[in-house]
C-alpha cells in the first residue's frame, strides 16, 4: 500500500512538471541555454522543446 502512494506522488510530480512546461511554452524564446562555461558564458543551446521538456521526459523514463 505505501508503495502505491509513493508511486502516484511522483507521477503527480510528473504530471506538475509536464503542465509547468505547457504553460510557460509560448513565453519562452526558441533557442535556451543549455551550458556555461567555466567563465560563467553560455556557450550550449538546445530548442524551447526540450528546454522544457528533456527532464520530464527523462523522469519518466526512470519511473
Amino acid at each position: 500500500m505505501n508503495m502505491r502512494k509513493s508511486e502516484i506522488i511522483v507521477l503527480g510530480i510528473i504530471l506538475f512538471s509536464f503542465i509547468v512546461g505547457i504553460y510557460f511554452y509560448p513565453q519562452m524564446p526558441e533557442q535556451m541555454a543549455s551550458h556555461w562555461n567555466a567563465q560563467g558564458q553560455m556557450d550550449g543551446y538546445m530548442s524551447k522543446f526540450w528546454g522544457l521538456f528533456l527532464m520530464p521526459l527523462i523522469s519518466v523514463a526512470l519511473f
